[in-house]
């Protein structure tokens, strides 16, 4: 076997366990991103500003990752957890 030969085989032998390997396209980290995002609707306290910035984070990666819808809906619900957080404790409605 001389070296090109050899050298085919490894390319070949590499391009194959590329092919075996999952593809990283964020999905996972969207879909729990949206899950820590819907539990943070329901939290008391400080609790919605931590789980908005997980959300926003993984959005972030998920979007960056091609998956663009499930980054948005992660960035939204972000927003959302922020706007509660904010309405409770510095608006009108201080009664948690």
């Amino acid at each position: 076997m001389d070296k090109d030969d050899q050298a085919f085989n490894e390319i070949t032998d590499e391009a194959v366990k590329e092919s075996n390997e999952p593809e990283n396209d964020g999905k996972a980290q969207g879909i729990i991103g949206i899950i820590i995002g819907v539990v943070g609707l329901f939290s008391p306290f400080f609790l919605p500003v931590i789980a908005g910035i997980f959300s926003a984070i993984f959005g972030v990666y998920t979007n960056r990752k091609g998956n663009r819808s499930l980054g948005i809906a992660c960035g939204v619900l972000s927003l959302i957890n922020l706007l509660i957080f904010f309405i409770f404790t510095i608006g009108p409605f201080k009664f948690i």
